[in-house]
């Protein structure tokens, strides 16, 4: 029931049920993971940090709470504890492609921009035409001034929504850089 109020962003009675849940079982491998997951979202770093570090703990091969804690020091800005859970999680389970997503979004945030390209090219051979991972990659594509695969990513994702924002902006950007680059080609 937790779980599925979750879904439906009903946070506050997930969070009230998985509470319950670990009354009754206090090393509920779900609650704990989930419980910690709702306070991370509700910003409440330091109760999320126990109760993840302690699913992890308990359960030192399962790769959701291993990415859940990933999660957590990524948005603290710990990167290299960030990696350090992503690379755990990979050498348990190394087919789940939101963990390839995160990793990537480490990469790119150290400007390691070709590492994250290969962990978000992982991330979408294993969950082919995700927005999300597409977007990131086109973004570092263009940092890389790789227009043409950057513009391949969005018409892709415009494939699968064509009123994506995010899509539609930056490939209009692409096509206004590709147009003052014409124009002063043009005056030489």
């Amino acid at each position: 029931m937790a779980y599925s109020l979750t879904k439906e962003g009903k946070t506050d009675k997930a969070k009230y049920y998985y509470e319950k849940a670990l009354q009754l079982d206090p090393d509920n491998k779900c609650a704990l993971n989930n419980l910690g997951n709702i306070l991370l979202e509700q910003g409440n770093k330091r109760d999320a940090l126990k109760y993840l570090k302690y699913v992890v703990t308990l359960y030192p091969d399962s790769v959701e709470p291993m990415i859940n804690l990933g999660v957590y020091y990524q948005e603290s800005g710990d990167l290299k504890k960030a990696r350090e859970y992503y690379d755990k999680a990979k050498n348990l389970n190394p087919k789940n492609p939101t963990l390839w997503h995160n990793s990537g979004r480490i990469f790119y945030m150290e400007n390691s921009l070709r590492e994250a390209i290969s962990d978000y090219k992982e991330s979408l051979r294993l969950r082919p035409g995700d927005i999300d991972t597409l977007l990131d990659k086109g973004i570092a594509h263009i940092k890389l001034s790789e227009l043409e695969d950057a513009d391949k990513c969005f018409d892709e994702i415009l494939i699968i929504d064509p009123n994506n924002k995010g899509a539609l902006d930056l490939k209009s950007a692409i096509a206004n850089s590709r147009e003052i680059e014409e124009h002063d080609i043009s005056r030489i």
